[in-house]
């Protein structure tokens, strides 16, 4: 198995030790990069030997680590459901088996790789430049948007798009088929702003090219601090900018897994109408399988490739 994460498998937003997501999270970087087979006795095993219980009486402990595990194996086989042909992995009863090399859903072990990184931190010391991991992920979120059906438009500044808010305003408005509204940039962005917190925009056209279709402004959060981008972009500013005919919506898309409750609080709480986390960036619905684009799957898989073998070396 993997080395046990630098971080305790908590819930930051729960505190919960040995929280089942977290542990979820760890099973399915094991079974992905290291094992083969992984069994939930192998896992009460390590965790009670690496003292992550905090219990005095072994019985007790034991009983806690198997409980906690068997709820982390609930999820995983949930997961598993969700993910389908895109899983790397089966659950068998109490075991869990590798059934393709990571090689073969990138998008998935791509996102998996994201999302182990927090609590690795120190494994992946050496890799600080995010530009890389976010564009990358701002490539999967598009492809996987494009495989859902819809028509998607890239906004998000980046050292390869250098053009003004002004340019990014309009080309948006052009993609959408509304007018950008004259002076608006100037009157409601501030002078250095770069893409005003949107990275893409989705819109499901219909046959005769006319308003009346959902239009989402979604931004791209590959980073652990993604909670801190659920207001963004600024619908209200983006009103300001565009024209538009249909009340625009707003979408999240990151490389994590979070509970339901977390879902509807997006929902309710922020606006978010589309949030896409990691299983649904995974397994685009109706799609191929070979949707991720050649030029994409060979960027993704040379990302990945040093940093896989930098979490196997903690592998015990």
């Amino acid at each position: 198995m993997l080395g046990l994460p630098e971080k305790a498998f908590a819930d930051p937003e729960t505190g919960r030790t040995l929280d089942e997501f977290q542990l979820a999270d760890w099973l399915e970087g094991c079974i992905t990069f290291a094992d083969d087979v992984i069994s939930q006795h192998d896992v009460v095993d390590v965790l009670q030997e690496n003292y992550l219980i905090n219990k005095t009486d072994t019985q007790s402990a034991k009983d806690d680590a198997t409980n906690r595990v068997e709820a982390a194996w609930s999820e995983i086989d949930r997961r598993a459901l969700c993910l389908g042909e895109s899983a790397t992995y089966r659950v068998n009863g109490v075991r869990i088996e590798r059934k393709c090399e990571w090689q073969t859903s990138l998008a998935f072990t791509f996102c998996l790789l994201i999302g182990l990184r927090p609590v690795f931190r120190k494994t992946f010391k050496e890799y600080k430049d995010y530009t890389e991991q976010g564009e990358l992920f701002e490539k999967v979120t598009i492809a996987a948007l494009k495989a859902l059906g819809w028509e998607v438009h890239c906004v998000g500044w980046s050292k390869r798009r250098a053009n003004s808010i002004a340019d990014k305003v309009g080309a948006a408005a052009r993609f959408i088929g509304v007018e950008p509204l004259d002076g608006a940039t100037e009157k409601w962005t501030p002078p250095k702003v770069k893409d005003a917190g949107l990275d893409v925009i989705c819109q499901y056209v219909f046959k005769d090219g006319w308003s009346g279709k959902p239009v989402i402004l979604t931004q791209c959060a590959s980073g652990e601090n993604w909670e801190d981008k659920l207001h963004t972009p600024d619908l209200n500013t983006w009103r300001k900018l565009v024209d538009f005919c249909t009340a625009p919506l707003r979408g999240l898309s990151m490389p994590f897994v979070i509970r339901p409750e977390r879902f509807r609080r997006a929902g309710v709480r922020d606006s978010v109408t589309m949030l896409l986390d990691r299983n649904r960036l995974a397994v685009p619905a109706r799609s191929p399988s070979d949707w991720i684009p050649g030029d994409l799957a060979k960027a993704l898989e040379v990302w990945m490739k040093s940093r896989v073998e930098t979490l196997i070396a903690t592998a015990s």
